[in-house]
């Protein structure tokens, strides 16, 4: 299915960056050590860290990319509703700026171990997937948008 290439597509640019970042112009493999959750088994609600992420962005005063990866430092909330097909995400950042309601993402696939979802407006500019694994409560989350500026964001995140 199109999601699990867009899950590879969003790893190997999180290796990528992580190498860019870390070596300058050659990729390698980097880890971060973080500590693993407690698995609650049937829980729809989630607190969750960003234990890696990395962007890209157009730089708009010239001609170049601007790429940057590292430890994760964002914390969102996820939270599951299977009824309506739903996970509503939302930002520590959004939280900051006001907003008390998070995005909702239309879960496309759910199975005993993973949930799928996606989320963002192709009208707007903006698109993102979310990958969840229900047995280790760690996700990855991308986005891709064009509404200013091309850019992408990727993240690895262990929830509780």
């Amino acid at each position: 299915m199109w999601y699990k290439t867009a899950a590879v597509i969003a790893a190997v640019v999180v290796v990528f960056l992580l190498g860019f970042s870390y070596r300058g112009d050659a990729p390698a493999k980097v880890s971060i050590p973080f500590s693993s959750n407690l698995v609650n088994q049937g829980q729809t609600e989630f607190a969750c860290d960003s234990v890696a992420g990395a962007f890209l962005s157009k730089d708009l005063s010239s001609d170049a990319v601007e790429v940057g990866s590292g430890a994760g430092t964002d914390r969102l909330a996820l939270k599951f509703d299977s009824s309506k097909k739903t996970v509503t995400f939302l930002t520590r950042a959004a939280v900051e700026a006001g907003i008390a309601e998070g995005d909702k993402f239309q879960i496309i696939d759910e199975n005993d171990t993973s949930v799928v979802a996606i989320g963002g407006s192709g009208t707007a500019g903006s698109n993102s997937i979310l990958i969840f694994d229900k047995k280790t409560n760690q996700a990855v989350w991308s986005k891709a948008s064009n509404a200013l500026i091309m850019l992408g964001e990727v993240m690895y995140l262990n929830c509780r």
